[in-house]
């Protein structure tokens, strides 16, 4: 056998040729390895997604009918994946009327970074599971009916940038777990029933610039470590049992445009120069507490105040006459504080607020405000739709230049000590919904342009000195609620004037001209359970004019517990449509 010898450059290259199909092999090896567990992974979403089509047990709109394997889950409505690799990276479910529950599956969701479900139907809770998608960025479960505690497993979705939670049903207090969620833009854990105290670690998220915890059970103080949230831009905790002050740093928080701290127990002082340390609010409220002191004239500063509502605090002074300055005011409420004086002079920033062209809403009842009524309240906003001056200390007569509020749907002024007759302007504010005048020194008729008020539902008008019929043009108002004041026209009425205010044309000749034979007496209400139509063969028309309408006083009364049966509503007016049919005397819908 010839042995055959191998040149340098041969022995050099045998092995080289070796090593490359190695190479060539484990790279091959290694792309088939990939796809596999590509593809594994890839099954792994979908399956993930069956399981949550599984879940869903009403769908309205038909999404789901598309999560189905005869296409590509990337294509299902909702899901987005990623371009290089196939896997879920989105679920997007916004407002399509789902009902359901979300699986623990969803933490195999591995490259998730945003889930979206709000305004749905989903209840149940929040699985633990969801702690397993480390890439998740934006988790928007909000307007939903999920329950239990939040998850405390979020803990480890530091990549979070919303959190988003608000009104569900969820309970517990908010878990300490969730201070590593440092990267938080969005916190939003409002209308839930979360208990506990409002957590000081809040003040470490340095990116945070939406805040909302409102309308939960939150007890404590609000923590001076929020004034490090040098971002902040909305703060709400409305709606809450939080106490003791404001902490002075929240209010250097330049950043803020919304602060709402409405319905608390909070007290203090808003500090002199808030105008200028908040130079960006926009909304600005703290209505339901027990802050006191006086209105800060630096408000003024704020150039972009649209809302300030302070109602029911312990506010003294006056409202600042610069405040007029704000040219982008659509709601001032100080309901229900101490301002005023009872003196001329308390009303003298009405004026300035004709600057005010957006205004719609003006609430200044319940104070001490006194002396007339300005004639500068004609020149207030065309928009204005809410005026309540009512439970002061006015005197006077009402302006009639208050006829250009034509865009008024509610004007209270009930319970002053206001006088002379109701102007004929009244009839120009053809938008009222709500008018009180009751509880004042008012005279003479009542305007019959009243009847151009067809889209009034409230009216209180007793307690005056008005005298005369009730203008038949009040039957135009259609509307009125049953709570209105007819109830207490009709009462004033019986039974000595029950005659006026039935509309003629109903009658006969025979009774049109009927005198009043009764003596006048206050008839209480629950009267009319006491009477028996029984043994009443001679019922006069007037007499069951009476016994029907003391009929409607019952069952309007304010207090359902004092309304007549309707088994004995029913006998009485059977009664009544008796001796009716009986006299042959008129048809029974006689009531203006």
């Amino acid at each position: 056998m010839e042995i055959v010898y191998l040149s340098p450059n041969l022995r050099c290259l045998q092995p080289h040729r070796v090593y490359l199909r190695i190479l060539v092999l484990c790279t091959v090896s290694s792309l088939l390895s990939a796809a596999a567990v590509q593809a594994q992974e890839n099954d792994t979403d979908r399956l993930a997604l069956l399981d949550f089509k599984s879940r869903i047990s009403q769908d309205p709109f038909q999404i789901m009918t598309s999560w189905n394997d005869s296409v590509n889950h990337c294509q299902w409505e909702g899901v987005t994946c990623s371009l290089s690799n196939e896997r879920v990276v989105t679920i997007n479910l916004l407002s399509r009327q789902l009902v359901g529950s979300i699986p623990p599956s969803i933490g195999n969701l591995t490259c998730l970074t945003a889930l979206n479900l709000r305004n749905n139907s989903f209840h149940g809770e929040i699985p633990q599971e969801i702690g397993r998608l480390l890439r998740l960025q934006h988790l928007n479960l909000t307007y939903n009916s999920f329950s239990g505690g939040i998850p405390t497993n979020l803990t480890y979705c530091t990549e979070l940038k919303v959190l988003d939670l608000v009104y569900n049903e969820l309970v517990g207090q908010i878990p300490d777990q969730l201070s590593s969620l440092s990267k938080l833009v969005l916190f939003g854990l409002g209308g839930n029933y979360l208990t506990g105290g409002f957590p000081a670690w809040i003040g470490n998220f340095s990116s945070l610039q939406k805040l909302s915890f409102a309308l939960n059970n939150l007890q404590g103080g609000i923590p001076p470590e929020l004034g490090r949230l040098s971002s902040l831009g909305v703060f709400q905790v409305y709606g809450n049992e939080l106490s003791g002050i404001i902490p002075s740093s929240i209010f250097n928080i330049s950043s803020i445009y919304y602060f709402s701290v409405t319905q608390n127990q909070l007290h203090g002082e808003l500090p002199v120069d808030v105008g200028l340390t908040l130079p960006n609010i926009e909304i600005f409220a703290g209505g339901v507490n027990n802050f006191t002191g006086e209105i800060p004239v630096s408000l003024s500063n704020a150039s972009k105040l649209g809302l300030i509502d302070f109602a029911q605090n312990g506010f003294t002074g006056t409202i600042p006459v610069v405040l007029g300055k704000l040219q982008n005011l659509f709601r001032i409420n100080f309901d229900d504080n101490k301002l005023g004086s009872r003196k001329a002079g308390d009303l003298n920033f009405i004026s300035s607020l004709a600057n005010c062209t957006v205004l719609e809403v003006l609430g200044l009842s319940r104070n001490s405000f006194g002396g007339q009524l300005p004639n500068s309240i004609s020149n207030l906003s065309a928009n204005l739709s809410i005026l309540t001056m009512g439970s002061n200390f006015f005197h006077g007569k009402l302006p009639v230049g208050m006829g250009n509020l034509v865009s008024l749907n509610l004007l209270g002024m009930e319970e002053n000590s206001l006088s002379e007759s109701i102007p004929d302007v009244i009839g120009n504010l053809n938008s009222l919904q709500g008018l009180y005048l009751n509880y004042n020194n008012f005279s003479g008729q009542i305007p019959t342009s009243i009847g151009n008020l067809t889209s009034l539902t409230r009216l209180f008008m007793e307690n005056n000195r008005l005298e005369g019929t009730i203008p038949s043009e009040l039957g135009k108002c259609r509307s009125l609620q049953a709570g209105s004041n007819i109830h207490g026209f009709v009462a004033m009425a019986l039974p000595g004037h029950v005659m006026e205010i039935v509309d003629p044309s109903l009658l006969s000749a025979e009774v049109k001209h009927c005198k009043d034979e009764h003596e006048s007496s206050e008839i209480e209400e629950k009267a009319i359970l006491c009477n028996d139509f029984s043994q009443n063969d001679s019922g006069s028309l007037e007499e069951c004019l009476v016994s029907v309408m003391k009929i409607g006083l019952s069952c309007s009364n304010s207090l359902p517990m004092n309304r007549m049966p309707m088994s004995i509503v029913v006998n009485k007016m059977q009664e009544i449509r008796g001796i009716i049919t009986k006299k042959n005397r008129m048809p029974m819908s006689i009531v203006k």
